[in-house]
């Protein structure tokens, strides 16, 4: 299936820095609407924060690539301490491209998290990166994003069905063990 993602799963909180580099990644793209935080929360919450810190000291570097543009966006990915780049045209990947090569990051080393199948998912595969995808945070959604609900319901259905996808939540309650 051509949507589908590497690993999907309930939260972000799940995901451990173990995960990415058994991909062979240390760089994570981060979806900010309904993966990070919902949409109209204007700065990480303490939880995030703290995934944040975790990730790092694992030496995995967050990038906020969020189709959102300006203020929003450059105040929480700087409350967050990470590169941003605000109206990133996901799933098209022209501009992520272009914001990774600024940096010095080669798209081998990426992944891409987020809770949409037409913008995160697609995005990840334009960019041939393993696509993480997670449940949405909240049921509070802009307008466009329940649009774009409708639209991938289908593909949202059988992804969480396909037994053939690994669970964040359960790779991590068995690298506790």
């Amino acid at each position: 299936m051509r949507l589908r993602p590497a690993y999907k799963g309930k939260s972000l909180l799940h995901l451990e820095p173990g995960m990415l580099q058994a991909m062979g990644r240390d760089v994570l793209l981060l979806d900010l609407d309904n993966t990070l935080d919902p949409h109209d929360v204007p700065l990480p919450s303490p939880g995030r924060k703290e995934w944040a810190r975790r990730m790092e000291e694992g030496g995995i570097l967050l990038l906020l690539v969020s189709n959102n543009r300006g203020k929003r966006v450059r105040k929480y990915g700087e409350a967050l301490g990470i590169p941003y780049l605000a109206g990133a045209g996901k799933p098209f990947p022209w501009k992520i491209r272009r914001f990774l090569r600024k940096r010095g990051i080669p798209l081998a080393r990426a992944a891409m998290a987020g809770d949409q199948v037409l913008t995160d998912v697609l995005g990840a595969k334009a960019l041939k990166i393993p696509a993480i995808l997670l449940e949405p945070i909240s049921s509070r959604e802009a307008i466009w994003t329940r649009i774009n609900r409708v639209l991938e319901k289908r593909a949202r259905g059988r992804i969480m069905k396909d037994a053939g996808i690994p669970v964040l939540e359960e790779t991590w309650a068995r690298s506790e063990s």
